[in-house]
């Protein structure tokens, strides 16, 4: 059985700019913000609450084979999977 829908994708085309919006403009805090082979992971989330925005760059996905277009992932989190 799910517990918990950990994370959503957002695409976004400025991750800084996307940053400052949801956080600033929006007042959500952010959670992760780390460098990565196929990408900056950045999250924003209501603060004390489960469920995690991913600002992934559209750029980063465009650069992935069928990138274009492709759905974001969806992550789950479980205790029997």
């Amino acid at each position: 059985m799910l517990n918990n829908i950990m994370y959503v994708t957002v695409y976004v085309t400025d991750q800084d700019r996307a940053l400052e919006f949801y956080t600033g403009g929006l007042g959500l805090e952010k959670r992760h913000d780390f460098p990565g082979p196929d990408g900056r992971f950045l999250s924003v989330g209501v603060p004390d609450g489960p469920l995690h925005i991913l600002l992934w760059s559209h750029a980063a996905a465009a650069g992935q084979p069928g990138g274009e277009g492709i759905p974001g992932p969806l992550i789950l989190e479980s205790e029997d999977l």
